[in-house]
């Protein structure tokens, strides 16, 4: 029984792994906004939107990124929005630098999806339905 749960938990480390690009703080590019990352144990990263004003910290969004042996979960709390609920997307595509997760029941945005086009540069898509929606150009500021 040991033995299976160390597997599991291995395997669920290594997917965690998979995700670690986003680990760090990033700026959208030409704006004062912000979106922080953070490995905070064995199955989930956690960040936050937030925009400095006069050099204070104003979070607008908790972010987490949940994992487990059959599914990873990003989860997005937007302060003031649906009632305070974090949202839930599922991961339904995951390749070597685009993944992307999905919530098909929710109004906008039914996808988001995170391309890490270099080493630190991220293309953070947000798109409804209809693939419409807006895109957002971060620069890692610090790893």
């Amino acid at each position: 029984m040991i033995v299976l749960l160390s597997a599991v938990n291995a395997c669920t480390e290594s997917k965690i792994d998979n995700f670690s690009f986003l680990e760090g703080i990033w700026k959208v590019e030409n704006k004062e906004l912000y979106e922080s990352w953070e490995k905070t144990d064995s199955v989930t990263l956690s960040g936050s939107g937030y925009k400095m004003v006069n050099g204070k910290k104003m979070i607008h969004e908790q972010l987490t990124l949940t994992f487990t042996d059959s599914s990873v979960i990003y989860a997005a709390q937007v302060m003031d929005q649906n009632e305070g609920k974090a949202i839930p997307f599922t991961l339904n595509s995951s390749e070597k630098d685009v993944i992307s997760f999905e919530n098909p029941k929710h109004d906008f945005p039914q996808k988001i999806q995170y391309n890490q086009v270099h080493a630190d540069t991220l293309l953070v898509n947000v798109l409804g339905s209809d693939n419409k929606g807006f895109s957002l150009k971060l620069i890692r500021v610090h790893r």
